[in-house]
């Protein structure tokens, strides 16, 4: 089984920016077909728990970590998405943002992400968790 172009080439450029992601690889069949994607689950340093996870299926790149995640396959070029792909990863694992979960009677409402110290407006019973890569992003 062999992985489709798309996820050939941006393997590539992953591996080649963080190299230590490569032993998470898995690789996925399409059903019925003789073609293949990536999912890359890496678990955070801070949490096992909170994992980093990004997929190459129909050929759009999707990335999420614990209870957010966002894709990546709507530019005019598949190297344009890639190029985007790999910043937002980077943002994550360099704590330059966190993810917040809301939540409502401990039962999920909302996912976003911070880029600054500033939390999101909550509605009247409603929580938070901050999740950063190294669990740190507060401190």
């Amino acid at each position: 089984m062999q992985l489709d172009e798309y996820s050939m080439i941006f393997s590539k450029i992953l591996y080649s920016t963080f190299p230590e992601f490569e032993q998470y690889q898995q690789i996925r069949e399409y059903s019925g077909l003789n073609e293949a994607y990536l999912i890359i689950e890496i678990p955070s340093p801070s949490n096992n728990d909170n994992v980093l996870w990004i997929s190459t299926c129909d050929e759009e790149i999707t990335v999420g970590f614990d209870w957010y995640h966002t894709h990546f396959g709507y530019s005019e070029t598949d190297e344009e998405d890639f190029k985007i792909a790999i910043d937002h990863i980077r943002d994550i694992v360099e704590e330059k943002i966190a993810i917040v979960i809301v939540k409502k009677n401990d039962s999920w409402v909302r996912s976003s992400i911070i880029t600054d110290k500033d939390l999101p407006l909550l509605n009247e019973d409603e929580t938070i968790d901050i999740k950063s890569w190294n669990g740190t992003y507060f401190n």
